[in-house]
């Protein structure tokens, strides 16, 4: 089964299971909805949780699936080819929305879980545009940026500040070392850039 869509993707990817990226995806969603920008979300790996898939309707989103919708209880153990043929079906349906941004919850961390898959599959990668990545500390987001951009994803990759504590001063080296920023979503004025940046890069790709 193929892919032919063309709606920009933004993906939230992540060190671990349980380092933000529900939350960082409903804040994502509430931002693009506030700038009257009408949104798709799937949630594309993990394991099955109902929560996830309500998340993103309850931040605003016009559509929203979850791979369990399409028969899979977790994308760990399926075989790439039966993982890919549910995501095509997955965004495929996504289309249907007419959205101006779809966002992608990728679960679990970024080297398990067929993430690889996606990211390397050249009918979906084309139309990415960003990645925040969601991590528990810093040495976590370095190690999950390293693989991600080891996969071939060259657009920008964006951070959502460790759940983890981290010391302040972090921040700013952490982020000459991966030349970008970090944004507290949590925060409502770092959010607003985040939003921002990505419609910015949105606006340049067209």
């Amino acid at each position: 089964e193929n892919y032919h869509g063309n709606t920009p993707i933004v993906l939230a990817l992540g060190s671990s299971a349980e380092c933000g990226k529900t939350t960082t995806i409903s804040a994502l969603i509430g931002g693009f909805v506030e700038h009257d920008l009408k949104v798709a979300a799937c949630k594309t790996n993990g394991s099955g949780n109902i929560r996830d898939k309500h998340s993103m309707r309850d931040a605003g989103a016009r559509f929203y699936l979850d791979y369990v919708d399409f028969g899979l209880a977790t994308t760990y153990s399926v075989p790439p080819k039966e993982y890919l043929r549910v995501l095509k079906g997955l965004l495929t349906e996504s289309e249907s929305a007419e959205a101006d941004v779809l966002l992608l919850e990728c679960g679990g961390d970024v080297m398990w879980g067929n993430i690889p898959i996606l990211l390397n599959d050249p009918e979906i990668n084309h139309n990415f545009v960003a990645v925040v990545m969601c991590s528990t500390d810093y040495m976590a987001a370095y190690g999950a940026y390293r693989f991600t951009r080891e996969q071939g994803v060259a657009v920008p990759i964006l951070f959502d500040a460790p759940i983890g504590k981290e010391a302040f001063y972090r921040k700013q080296s952490f982020e000459g070392m991966v030349s970008s920023k970090v944004y507290d979503v949590m925060d409502v004025g770092e959010k607003t850039s985040l939003i921002g940046r990505i419609l910015e890069i949105i606006q340049d790709k067209k």
